[in-house]
């Protein structure tokens, strides 16, 4: 059975680990994510979905969405529930 992409949405400073990251189901949900996080207007939110990369001016010098199509979202964001992994990958293991 092929699984589910997903999408990972990261913030952090240039050559650094990200600061702040999360795997959704969406890309829409990854930018809505950083939005919240970061504060950005909704014109920013939409580009980052589309672009899935902005420069901030305040904070964080980035924000940026990841596709992922793995059987294993927990390596990307360990507290992942049973069910949350599930729901990102359509896989019951």
């Amino acid at each position: 059975m092929p699984t589910k992409t997903h999408y990972i949405a990261m913030s952090g400073s240039y050559g650094c680990m990200p600061d702040y990251l999360a795997v959704l189901p969406t890309a829409k949900a990854a930018a809505e994510s950083l939005g919240c996080i970061h504060e950005l207007s909704e014109r920013k939110i939409k580009a980052l979905a589309r672009e899935r990369y902005v420069d901030l001016s305040e904070g964080a010098d980035y924000a940026e969405i990841s596709e992922c199509d793995c059987n294993s979202p927990r390596d990307h964001d360990p507290e992942l529930t049973d069910e949350d992994c599930v729901e990102l990958t359509g896989k019951d293991d």
